[in-house]
């Protein structure tokens, strides 16, 4: 991912320091250098036209933001930054500042400030979490991070596979927690700042003091304040408003073109709503997907709009050549197919436009249409987890079998993180679970975009976020009080089909009867496994690619991969996979496999001599 990178270590090697930067600047697109060095510090950055990072150096500090603030001015922005400096960076009175900004700031960015005189680093993100970042600390390697987890593998004395991680992604794709593919690698929790400074204690163990605060803090108890449903649709109509203009005005102060992404589901619909009521430009398009043509729909869309909205159509063939090297690009986050389509459709539409773009995309809807909620034989977290209900999920049981780890170390792995939950409800532990989930999946799909573009969410802001949470009650989050928003909005949006729905927006009794199947789905547990055992063996899972033909590339693919790994191949044996691929489970199931052995193949090929043999 384009971004920043820190490198704070008493022992910095800058023949290691250069290595990482040019590693992340080996896409085409993006360009790498480094911002700032001296005997404890280094910064670097990777970006491209479309990527936001402003940085500032003065004699006495280093101030670098990357992404966008987009409910506060540059000027004032930068006066905070200096107020903060003059506080002093990790002082008490430093971080009341930096707080009190931060709690304020609407946006996905990443902050870096650094004291040059006293070697104080303060690195600290949005509330929301939404860039993607990674971090390690050793004595003997110093602390390191960065947006890509390539940047940090070079710093770093060995690379040791957690199992952990891996079987809970084969499981859901995205593991719970803030843990990466590798011990001793966390991701960057959601508002959060992290300090480091020197240690001048003879007797310390360490010569590196580190401390994370989180600032502001996420609430999934049940909180609701009472608001009649015409209210809570006005309440939030007014708060998508203000997220649009405040987004819009902030790319045209920047000198952004404005694109955006329009499919058949519900969110880009409302982006598109939102948009073209408050902008008169902007580029529109729409991706013929791998799990479906859309286009159709969204070009209906644009008519009643008054938009053209262009189709991209983007090579989707099951061509793995390149696959390998993408999936190492986005830090094995993604399935393979989905990572392969994504990035051949991101490629295609850069090739239609030139200069500064970001693209308005969807997201951020689920919590306002059917957030997961206690069914009536899955009360807790740990129920869902354990019983497969979380979508796309693979049974436990083989995710465990595959990594060669216990289902019991597996399980208990995942109580113990569900009772850290700080919620003191079942209801507002799996509220927390579902956002968990969720947050990660999208934010994959942005980064995927992001590494050519920048995305702009107008569903996801701080004050949408909470006033959902707060203040509107759980029974009205249904597909028909999203409906009701968008007829708020504009009504235009109500009058084409969802695609792949047999709901007529414009009729409430239709989205009644959706509602009902909904709340039936949602409240049977055996009605759930039953409808995910059928599809197992139906063989319907969501990428529209199931012929044979593909699944015995990929099969294919699994094996030969396998047997070319050298130091990892004894850490997932092929015993397991070959059994689980025996029983016929499906594309998806393969998908995250492959990705797994292309993902550590290459690893490999860079980091030979780091590679642990720990098991």
């Amino acid at each position: 991912m384009p971004g920043l990178s820190i490198n704070y270590n008493q022992k910095t090697n800058l023949e290691v320091l250069n290595e990482a930067v040019l590693d992340m600047g080996s896409d085409t697109e993006t360009t790498s250098s480094i911002i700032y060095s001296d005997a404890i510090f280094s910064l670097a950055a990777s970006s491209h036209e479309n990527y936001p990072i402003w940085f500032e150096i003065t004699q006495s500090h280093v101030i670098a933001l990357e992404g966008m603030i987009y409910n506060i001015s540059l000027d004032k922005i930068i006066q905070q930054f200096q107020e903060y400096c003059d506080a002093g960076v990790n002082t008490q009175a430093g971080r009341r500042l930096l707080e009190s900004f931060l709690r304020k700031a609407d946006g996905d960015f990443l902050l870096v400030v650094y004291s040059i005189q006293d070697s104080e680093l303060t690195v600290a993100n949005d509330r929301l979490g939404r860039l993607h970042t990674f971090s390690s600390y050793s004595i003997d390697d110093g602390f390191v991070m960065s947006r890509e987890m390539k940047f940090i593998f070079h710093f770093m004395s060995n690379l040791i596979i957690d199992k952990l991680f891996l079987t809970q992604y084969l499981m859901y794709e995205y593991a719970f927690g803030n843990s990466a593919i590798f011990k001793n690698i966390l991701r960057m929790g959601e508002a959060s700042y992290i300090e480091a400074s020197l240690v001048h204690k003879a007797e310390s163990s360490s010569p590196i003091q580190i401390s994370t605060t989180q600032y502001a803090k996420l609430g999934f108890d049940c909180d609701e304040t009472v608001l009649s449903r015409s209210e809570a649709v006005a309440d939030l109509q007014s708060l998508l408003q203000k997220s649009m203009t405040d987004r819009i005005s902030k790319c045209e102060f920047y000198g952004y073109q404005q694109m955006i992404d329009v499919s058949g589901g519900y969110d880009t619909r409302m982006v598109l709503g939102l948009y073209v009521n408050n902008s008169p430009e902007g580029k529109f398009y729409t991706h013929k997907l791998v799990t479906g043509d859309e286009s159709t729909i969204a070009e209906k869309l644009g008519e009643l709009f008054g938009r053209e909205i262009q189709g991209i159509s983007a090579d989707h063939s099951m061509d793995l050549s390149e696959a390998a090297e993408i999936i190492y690009k986005t830090d094995g986050l993604v399935n393979v197919w989905t990572s392969l389509t994504a990035w051949r459709d991101s490629e295609k539409k850069k090739k239609l436009v030139h200069g500064k773009h970001a693209v308005f995309m969807g997201f951020g809807g689920e919590f306002l249409r059917h957030p997961l909620q206690p069914t009536l034989f899955s009360k807790s977290p740990e129920a869902f987890a354990r019983k497969g209900l979380i979508p796309s999920s693979l049974d436990i049981d083989w995710a465990s079998a595959i990594i060669d780890v216990s289902t019991t170390e597996v399980r208990n792995h995942l109580l113990n993180y569900f009772k850290s939950y700080p919620e003191q409800t079942n209801l507002g532990k799996i509220r927390r679970m579902y956002h968990e989930y969720y947050h990660k999946l999208v934010l994959a799909g942005e980064d995927r975009t992001r590494r050519l573009f920048w995305t702009v969410q107008p569903l996801w802001t701080i004050d949408l976020y909470g006033t959902t949470l707060k203040k509107i009650p759980l029974k009205f989050a249904t597909y028909s009080f999203f409906r009701d928003i968008m007829a708020e909005i504009d009504p235009r949006m109500l009058k084409v089909p969802i695609f792949g729905s047999s709901v007529k927006l414009e009729s409430r009794f239709s989205n009644w009867l959706q509602n009902v199947w909904t709340n039936l789905y949602r409240y049977s547990r055996a009605l759930v496994l039953t409808s995910k055992t059928l599809r197992k063996k139906l063989n319907k899972h969501r990428s529209a690619n199931r012929d044979k033909e593909n699944i015995d590339q990929i099969v294919s693919t699994i094996r030969d991969v396998h047997s070319r790994l050298e130091y990892f191949q004894g850490v997932i044996p092929i015993k397991g996979i070959e059994s689980f691929m025996s029983n016929g489970y499906g594309f998806i199931n393969y998908q995250r496999i492959l990705s797994i052995l292309l993902y550590l193949s290459e690893v490999e090929k860079r980091f030979p001599s780091k590679i642990s043999s720990e098991k």
